[in-house]
């Protein structure tokens, strides 16, 4: 599954079942929730992820546009919208648009020429449906969105990821969540007081655009971002 997922194609395994691999695609990783594999190199390797929903099933972010993959997705009710957490992963949402008929959704603050022919900017925070919040943290970029499903499941773009056991370790972040000073393209501080505000809302595992998901629940959420801003304020 590394392998056809790899968005360079760096993996290389001898015998390996690369068809049956590839049908692994969307694999689920949690009741209605989908890792969509097939990262693009335009988009440095970010993870896409699918939300089904019985009101209509939520993309997050694009997955390199591969025809069987896209099949898949669309034997588990297809795309009704198209969630776009930030200006650096917009790379083929057009193709995937197109072949959904899907609504895409993201801030204004991100608005480009590549984001061209979206449908929809958001500028807050937002319901997008039941169990379905947008919230606005900019720090990444201006127009940084994540979305927070059931209270239950943060969809982060590059907002935070895991760390440590539970996660990807860099830049010497506590074992938990972790974000990246090197990679703030708009603000440092607007970032830190975004992840700030995560401590009002309730989640228990985060999905990110790049790095490792975390898993833990309510009670250790506090406590993994109670840990990143303390780091996030040292490296200020």
């Amino acid at each position: 599954m590394a392998l056809v997922a790899c968005p360079v194609h760096a993996i290389h395994g001898d015998g390996a079942d690369l068809r049956a691999a590839a049908a692994s695609f969307p694999d689920p990783v949690a009741p209605g929730i989908y890792a969509c594999g097939f990262a693009s190199a335009s988009t440095y390797g970010a993870s896409a992820w699918l939300i089904v929903r019985p009101e209509g099933n939520v993309l997050v972010d694009v997955p390199r546009p591969v025809p069987a993959l896209f099949e898949r997705i669309r034997a588990l009710g297809g795309v009704k919208t198209l969630f776009l957490t930030h200006r650096d992963d917009l790379d083929g949402h057009d193709k995937l648009a197109t072949a959904f008929a899907c609504e895409r959704v993201m801030h204004v603050g991100d608005r480009c020429a590549a984001s061209s022919g979206v449908e929809r900017y958001l500028e807050g925070d937002d319901c997008l449906g039941t169990g379905l919040q947008a919230l606005h943290v900019p720090g990444h970029t201006r127009g940084s969105m994540v979305l927070l499903v059931d209270r239950q499941y943060l969809f982060s773009g590059d907002h935070l990821w895991g760390t440590g056991p539970r996660g990807w370790v860099s830049e010497g972040v506590p074992e938990g969540l972790g974000a990246g000073r090197s990679v703030c393209w708009y603000d440092w501080d607007q970032q830190i007081e975004s992840v700030e505000r995560l401590l009002k809302f309730e989640f228990a595992a985060v999905l990110p655009g790049h790095g490792r998901p975390w898993r833990g629940g309510h009670l250790e959420r506090e406590s993994a971002l109670r840990g990143v801003i303390a780091w996030m304020r040292e490296v200020a």
